[in-house]
């Protein structure tokens, strides 16, 4: 299975919204439609969000992760709707593995009195990206809702108002994966992420070259989803899957260790922008204009109740 590459030029953050014509978001939502449907997955190109954002963030991330777990502990927290430093084996997505060989800070935009690392440019530089990928998300889910001849193209939109502020619990997650060395122990079939699908309904995910992300075709088999620079990666969680009854498909995926041993030894690094619908949306069917006779999911959960749900089968 491939993942494909839609070319998001004529819905660029580089246009103000309103100068974008519907028949853009038409098009470009039907080449959204059909990856989200079929893979899952799709590399976006021509943002208009340069990758030189996120190296910054890298940068700054960095010099967090490599200080002493002393002090990163100090931002340790329990709670989803803060923001939070992940320990190594804090997280296990899949309890048929060991814990993922990976440590994060995750980043809510809620409280602007929280406690940040000391890190120069952290805070300013995070908080610069969330909200372009919260731009970059509005419209994806604008075109989405063209793309699957929703009766109200906006609703998707229009149900992430909140992406970064209260009353939604998204997030942007700078994850950190220890360069495997020789003298490392990992447990029998510990990966670095384990296979999981997301928790929320849509990401954003941006990656680095060192490689290890597969996504799990129809066969059962795992392919490899390489770094294509200037390309932000999107793909489709659980609650959009429940959502939209399934027609929108959320795909396992998860990160290998490479078998190069010199790649293997390096730190990989990566950022992930969880969305997530605002928290009292309820996730009922999405009428299309030519039908409403669509199912409705069999539970009628709001976002904030559907991700709790999953959160805390995840974390420790």
């Amino acid at each position: 299975m491939l993942v494909p590459i839609v070319d998001f030029s004529k819905c660029s953050l580089q246009y103000d919204s309103n100068a974008i014509d519907e028949d853009s978001f038409k098009e470009i939502g039907h080449h959204l439609h059909e990856a989200c449907k079929t893979a899952g997955f799709a590399y976006l190109s021509n943002t208009g969000l340069l990758r030189s954002k996120a190296d910054a963030v890298n940068e700054a991330a960095s010099r967090f992760f490599s200080l002493p777990l002393e002090y990163k502990t100090r931002f340790c927290s329990a709670n989803s709707r803060t923001s939070s430093y992940t320990r190594l084996g804090d997280l296990t997505l899949n309890a048929e593995h060991p814990f993922d060989h990976q440590e994060g800070f995750r980043v809510t935009m809620k409280n602007e009195d929280a406690p940040w690392p000391d890190i120069p440019g952290l805070k300013e530089r995070t908080t610069e990206l969330s909200q372009l990928c919260k731009k970059l998300l509005l419209r994806v889910l604008s075109a989405l809702g063209y793309g699957m001849n929703l009766k109200d193209p906006q609703i998707l939109a229009d149900s992430h108002k909140l992406l970064t502020c209260e009353g939604n619990i998204s997030q942007l997650k700078l994850i950190h994966y220890p360069g495997i060395a020789g003298d490392v122990v990992l447990e029998e079939g510990q990966l670095r992420i384990s296979e999981h699908t997301d928790f929320g309904s849509l990401t954003l995910l941006f990656q680095d070259d060192v490689g290890g992300l597969q996504v799990q075709g129809p066969d059962g088999k795992f392919v490899d989803v390489p770094h294509i620079p200037e390309t932000i990666l999107l793909n489709v969680g659980d609650m959009m899957q429940f959502w939209t009854s399934g027609r929108l498909k959320s795909t396992v995926h998860r990160v290998v260790i490479p078998e190069d041993p010199v790649r293997a030894s390096r730190v990989r690094r990566s950022i992930t922008y969880f969305a997530n619908a605002d928290d009292d949306v309820l996730l009922t069917k999405l009428p299309t204009k030519d039908s409403v006779q669509e199912e409705a999911p069999k539970e009628c959960l709001t976002s904030k109740e559907y991700f709790l749900r999953r959160f805390q089968k995840s974390y420790a």
